[in-house]
């Protein structure tokens, strides 16, 4: 209730009665004033920290046995005033203060004083002893040109004035700011940051707000530090409690300058633990948005103040904006809900969302979809799943996966809005009131259902929000959301839409044998985490997507688990005991999919430089096109140069040490963790001690240039690195990262896939013993003993497969490994195709053959290192020998025991140039890999991992594609007058006497008559997309169109390339690389259509991206492409004498920037063949111009038009050609020598090239030479 304050009646006194009763009235009051006091200071220890208790006031006569104190304005109530909300800053002192108002009166003193002393008394002593800065002669101080000590003093005069006037501006500011706020009580004075600034706004408010709270506050905060003597309480001892504050009664400023409650309101205050609350970002959240999702839009200050300077998932710092995907976000204490989640794992199946999951459970109440998705959004948002990839895009899911989604009733507490209340919603940017209704309808196809609630939304947000138009939004406005009053209706009990088996058998009624089961994997435990991945591997089948319940009948037939614990059972009595998780999927390795592209890449470009002038690219079919997609979403090139540069980095730091790697960690930050051979070793050249001894950890944060400074001074140590799988756990821990292991080093590694379960030790061979024994007892023994035959013959087929799955996986990637390019590689038992065309693989038809094969490449390896080891060799990187491992792949079954030992005896230790790998247990191994049902352990190194697997048709697809990639380019046929011409320049080009033949060459075809060629004009255009170097889109006078979205100017080059088949459909596919919403590519068209309006308006009644009812999406014509410029300049100029073909073709040629597309990371150009398309274009019409500049002549002509396409492919051979013939006709015979070694270096460089010249260029060069 609110303090009255009420005049009682008193008599007219006269005299000394008149005199004693004022005695005692000021006596009364003082005392009054002093309990006040007190009050106030005993409220002002409650200012901020709520995990330091407030102590209760100690028995006194004249406090708690008096109910309450009179004065002259009435009776004061004494209780206890409620503390402050969490947004302030708490000091809670142990004891009272000795004096009433005592601290608040120095401290008020203290500061008026610095305030006066600083704005007027300091500079008049100052400018009094020097004068002012009038008093200096600043001419003669400029004309002297020494320094000298007048010249000091005034600079000096001159930083002081400055500074000054800083601190005099700030304060008498921040003046004006206070006593605005003392005369509006519902002003909130702003936060101050811990900034100079600030302190001198600290300083001011002090001498001003009178409260002892407020000055507390500051004080706190401009320290940092609690006060002396304030007692702290762990946080499990912090009591939540609930209090009411008047905010008008209290009269303490600070409840203004917190913004807590309004005059004439109660407002509810929870006292949470000191400690702050931690919420992680899904990649689109603000400081703002966060606030408003926890109800209170007024924590954003304060958010801002907890998280400034912490660091981010890349290792950099915050310091303001929208918080990255995966940071942890601190957030006031107790702003969080405290209501517990249970959370059960959700297998991704085809179609599915976070939306589309989030609707399932929500099941037909759109009000809670998008509660339910934020949910599954906090809790996924950078996990590594089970094949590799981080979780860091929400609008991303991908089959397989195993999100953690929200129990039946887990988020009906946990922020869904109650019917007949208001919900609110933060707009991020490309959100409209549509979007928003879509997201809060059941079923967004329900079009009638979106119309109602966007139309609701707009009427009842318009007046709020204040736009000039009422359906517009910006970016962090937040829309209010009506929740109807659904009281009446009954709401069934809604269970998750992810179906438990049922511990029974698989016969039972309740769950129809026609049916498939879903998996269902439960994770209550870190040792259980890598349980996850099965139902994303080969061993298990498919998961099925599970219908939504319906709101009359129960979700499942069997009860859901009450407890992680009977989910774990249930699921385990549906996996089959021993079953291994293997990741089988084409894009989880990260060297074969960096070893493939660079092999695409590479024979790509050696075609391009032998194709000439009338040569075409080969389209890939779409089987390709889709394999080529796969292996560049990993974006593995950039990690496996990241690894290769840790390695030689670390290989140079241990040279001398005999130290050598094991293994590494590579995690999706970029950080590198290598275990090496013994702890004890000392980390050097930015690599710091690991988790543990035997450990080195390159931080993220260290760029690959800093590290390429040491690894540029050794060789790759490692050639035999394999990318074995996903870290599930590392020494007892959860794991982060990708396992690389080094086979040489260890010599022998056996995989170990059907290791065997112990009744006894393992829960799941107890359940499956007692099931058989239950079948025996119902059922005949004979029968029961055929089934656990069939069982157990059912799961060694299971773990042959995984085996073979991960063996192919090793010797695929030590085919195509980009960091082993020297290895030599000898396989048995295994498809020959895993060679994938290596000319360093052998196919051995039987072990001993192989083995045979191995002692034949190694050679005298072994009796030329001595006691050394080849880490340490190739480290050092001398001697001219690459050192080069040799590594056998077999997938034999059984060995005789001499040969056992003798294999032992060979590979024991590892580092000698063989590693051998075996896909059963051996005694006397280094390293076994063993299978078991959360995972394959490696105990010498403590990890457990997720194998990466490749089925056979995986390797199939990576032989096609990289077969495409060697495909020879067509020549065009004869009846291309344009194309042939071109051919023919390049054709003559190499030849001796090219010039004459070159300008003669349309006359020597008599049958074909050669027209007058007609003047040629350039196409009309208003727009051009430019690809020949990075990607643009600029107007006539070379304005360059700005675009909000970057997927908006991918769409517009996607348009303005397949004008031809410009659908809507075509258009997503080649986008992007998951479904997306209808919503989200419109806003991508709508933005493209207005960024290029704005750039440049389209004629009348037009648009540069068409409206139809279809699915068709119009480019306009006046919108061209450099390279469609270029191509019909290039037409343009055939069959035209060398002059006029050089006005036409050289202001095509002045289009080519770089290479196409660059700077891009566009998927389809190269999938597509677009990009090679686009090479043999340049390097057509360049070939095409530096002959007719050799014609006429015009050496520096040719030297340009050829430096032109050597910007796109180095080492093309027709263009070498030209230059080596522009030099020879300058009579610069140096000049065709270093043309011919700038050749020579560019197919050297080549990796996976075998560095032969081409014949073509071989026969010109001596011929040149040799005139």
């Amino acid at each position: 209730m609110p303090t009255s304050f009420t005049t009682p009646r008193t008599p007219q006194l006269r005299g000394p009665d008149r005199r004693r009763a004022d005695r005692r009235a000021s006596a009364r009051a003082a005392a009054d004033r002093r309990v006040a006091d007190r009050r106030d200071e005993h409220a002002a220890g409650h200012a901020a920290v709520d995990a330091v208790p407030c102590p209760d006031l100690p028995d006194r006569p004249d406090l708690p046995d008096r109910p309450e104190s009179t004065s002259p304005k009435g009776p004061i109530p004494m209780r206890r005033p409620a503390p402050p909300p969490h947004r302030g800053v708490d000091l809670r002192p142990s004891t009272r203060r000795s004096g009433p108002g005592l601290a608040g009166a120095v401290t008020r003193l203290a500061a008026a004083v610095l305030l006066v002393g600083g704005t007027a008394v300091l500079p008049v002593v100052v400018w009094r002893a020097l004068g002012g800065p009038g008093a200096v002669d600043w001419q003669r101080v400029l004309r002297s040109g020494r320094v000298d000590g007048d010249t000091v003093v005034a600079l000096g005069l001159v930083v002081f004035t400055l500074l000054w006037a800083w601190f005099a501006i700030t304060a008498i500011s921040e003046v004006a700011r206070v006593l605005a706020w003392r005369r509006r009580p519902t002003a909130v004075l702003p936060v101050i940051e811990p900034t100079p600034t600030g302190a001198v706004r600290r300083l001011v408010r002090a001498a001003l707000v009178s409260t002892s709270t407020v000055v507390g506050a500051s004080v706190a905060s401009l320290s940092g530090a609690m006060a002396a003597g304030a007692t702290l309480v762990p946080p499990s001892s912090a009591v939540v409690d609930v209090a009411t504050v008047d905010a008008a009664g209290t009269g303490d400023p600070y409840d203004h300058v917190t913004g807590r409650g309004s005059a004439g309101r109660d407002t509810p205050v929870r006292r949470s633990p000191a400690v702050p609350d931690t919420v992680r970002s899904s990649g689109r959240d603000t400081p703002y948005s966060v606030a408003a999702r926890l109800g209170d839009p007024g924590l954003r200050d304060r958010i801002i103040e907890l998280n400034r300077g912490a660091r981010t998932p890349t290792g950099g710092t915050w310091t303001g904006g929208v918080f990255p995907v995966g940071m942890t976000v601190s957030v006031p204490a107790g702003a969080l809900r405290d209501d517990a989640v249970t959370w059960i794992p959700y297998t991704v199946v085809e179609g599915d969302s976070v939306y589309r999951i989030a609707t399932r459970l929500a099941a037909g109440d759109h009000r809670r979809v998008r509660d339910v998705a934020d949910l599954i959004i906090e809790r996924n948002v950078g996990r590594t799943m089970a094949d590799g990839t981080v979780f860091d895009d929400p609008s991303l899911v991908r089959i397989g996966w195993v999100l953690d989604v929200p129990a039946a009733g887990a988020w009906s507490a946990s922020g869904a809005a109650a019917p007949g209340t208001v919900a609110t919603h933060v707009v991020a940017r490309g959100e409209s009131y549509w979007s928003i209704a879509e997201d809060h309808v059941a079923d967004h196809a329900d079009t009638a259902a979106v119309a109602d609630l966007a139309h609701e939304l707009v009427v009842h947000n318009a007046p709020l929000l204040g736009h000039d138009l009422p359906e517009m939004l910006h970016p962090g406005d937040v829309v209010e959301v009506i929740v109807h009053d659904e009281s009446a209706v009954e709401v069934p009990t809604v269970e998750p839409a992810v179906e438990v088996p049922a511990i029974e058998p698989a016969g039972d009624a309740a769950f129809p044998a026609d049916r498939p089961r879903p998996d269902v994997v439960i994770r209550p435990t870190v040792a259980s985490t890598v349980a996850s991945t099965v139902a994303s591997t080969v061993a298990t089948p498919p998961p099925v997507d599970a219908p939504a319940p319906s709101p009359t009948a129960p979700a499942t037939t069997t009860p859901t688990p009450r407890s992680p614990t009977d989910a774990a059972e249930a699921a385990a009595a549906d996996v089959p005991a021993g079953r291994a998780p293997v990741t089988t999927s084409l894009a989880a390795g990260v060297l074969v999919c960096a070893g493939a592209l660079g092999l695409v890449e590479s024979r790509r470009r050696q075609q391009l430089r032998r194709a000439g002038t009338g040569a075409r690219a080969v389209v890939p079919d779409a089987r390709v096109q889709h394999t080529e997609r796969l292996v560049r979403s990993l974006d593995a090139t950039q990690r496996a140069v990241r690894l290769d540069l840790a390695l030689r980095s670390v290989g140079h730091a241990l040279v001398g040490t005999g130290g050598y790697v094991l293994a590494a960690i590579l995690t999706a930050e970029g950080a590198v963790t290598v275990i090496l051979d013994r702890p004890g070793r000392q980390p050097t050249d930015g690599w710091v001690p690991g988790s543990s001894p035997d450990r080195w950890l390159l931080p993220a944060t260290v760029a690959d240039v800093d590290v390429a400074r040491s690894a540029r001074l050794a060789g790759q140590p490692c050639p035999a690195l394999v990318h074995l799988g996903r870290v599930a756990v590392d020494d007892g821990r959860p794991g982060d990262g990708e396992l690389f292991v080094d086979l040489e080093a260890f010599g022998l590694v056996c995989l170990d896939a059907d290791p065997g379960t112990d009744p006894e030790t393992d829960p799941a061979a107890r359940a499956n013993d007692a099931d058989a024994a239950d079948a025996a007892d119902a059922a005949d023994a004979a029968d029961a003993a055929d089934a656990a035959d069939a069982a157990d013959a059912a799961d060694a087929a299971d773990a042959a497969d995984a085996a073979d799955a991960v063996l192919r996986a090793i010797a695929t990637s030590l085919a195509v490994s980009p960091v082993g390019e020297t290895l030599r590689l000898i396989t048995h038992g295994l498809d020959p195709a895993v060679h994938l065309g290596n000319a360093n693989a052998e196919w051995a038809p039987d072990f001993d053959v192989a083995l045979d094969l191995a002692a034949s490449a190694l050679g005298s390896t072994p009796t030329a290192i001595g006691h050394r080891r080849t880490f340490e060799l190739r480290s050092r990187g001398t001697g001219g020998e690459a050192w080069e491992p040799v590594v056998v792949v077999s997938d034999v079954d059984s060995l005789e025991p001499s040969a056992l030992r003798e294999l032992v005896d060979v590979t024991r230790g590892g580092g000698r140039g063989l590693a051998v790998v075996l896909r059963h247990a051996v005694a006397g191994a280094s390293l076994t890999v063993r299978a078991h049902a959360t995972g394959w352990d490696l105990e010498r190194l403590g990890i457990t991992v997720v194998p990466i697997g490749l089925a056979p048709v995986h390797v199939a697809d990576l032989s096609g594609l990289l077969h495409a990639a060697d495909h020879p380019m067509i020549e065009v046929s004869t009846g291309d007058v344009a194309v042939v011409e071109v051919a023919a320049a390049s054709t003559l080009a190499l030849a001796a006497g090219a010039p004459d033949r070159q300008r003669h060459a349309r006359r020597d075809r008599p049958d074909r008559p050669d027209p007058a060629p007609a003047p040629w004009h350039e196409p009309e255009w208003a727009l051009m997309v430019r690809v020949l170097g990075g990607v643009d889109i600029v107007t006539r006078d070379g304005t360059s169109v700005a675009f909000e979205r970057g997927k908006s100017l991918e769409l517009t080059v996607w348009l303005a390339h397949h004008r031809e088949h410009a659908t809507r459909s075509a258009a997503r596919a080649a986008l992007w690389e998951h479904e997306v919403r209808d919503a989200t590519f419109a806003n991508i068209v709508s933005d493209a259509r207005r960024s290029l309006g704005r750039a440049l308006p389209p004629p009348h009644d037009e648009e540069w991206i068409g409206r139809t009812l279809t699915d068709q999406l119009p480019l306009h014509p006046l919108v061209c492409t450099d390279a469609e410029m270029l191509q019909a300049r290039l037409a343009a100029s055939a069959g035209l004498a060398p002059a006029e073909a050089i006005e036409v073709l050289r202001p095509g040629v002045a289009l080519v920037r770089e290479q196409p597309f660059a700077g891009t990371d566009h998927l389809w150009p190269a999938t597509e063949g677009l990009a090679s398309a686009l090479t043999l274009l340049v390097t057509s019409a360049t070939t095409e111009l530096a002959s007719h500049h050799l014609a006429l002549g015009d050496i520096d002509g040719v030297f340009w038009a050829t430096g032109q396409g050597l910007k796109v492919l180095s080492g093309q051979e027709d263009l070498i050609g030209l230059r080596m013939r522009a030099h020879h006709q300058r009579g610069d015979i140096a000049g065709v020598r270093r043309e011919w070694e700038t050749y020579e270096r560019a197919i050297t460089a080549e990796s996976w090239s075998d560095g032969e010249p081409s014949p073509k260029l071989l026969t010109l060069r001596r011929e040149l030479l040799n005139r």
